[in-house]
């Protein structure tokens, strides 16, 4: 699977349930996966971007998220 269907895969998924999902990713680009496919690409999908919104805070005086990205990323119902 490319990195763009992954992507889209686990947006869908996110969004309804997996079999569903993996019908319509058919249906928009052409790609078979399974239904545990589709699943397991979501909830890595997932475990990344908590993994985003655990990083410790960077040390004062070095670069940093700003405030609004972090919370509207991390936040429920964010991107």
């Amino acid at each position: 699977m490319t990195p763009r269907g992954e992507e889209t895969l686990a947006r869908l998924a996110s969004w309804m349930p997996y079999a569903p999902a993996q019908e319509l990713l058919q249906d928009l680009l052409g790609m078979q996966v399974s239904k545990a496919t589709a699943r397991r690409a979501t909830l890595q999908t997932g475990q990344a971007a908590l993994a985003v919104c655990e990083v410790p805070q960077a040390p004062a005086g070095a670069p940093q998220a700003s405030d609004e990205w972090r919370w509207s990323f991390c936040a429920p119902g964010g991107r």
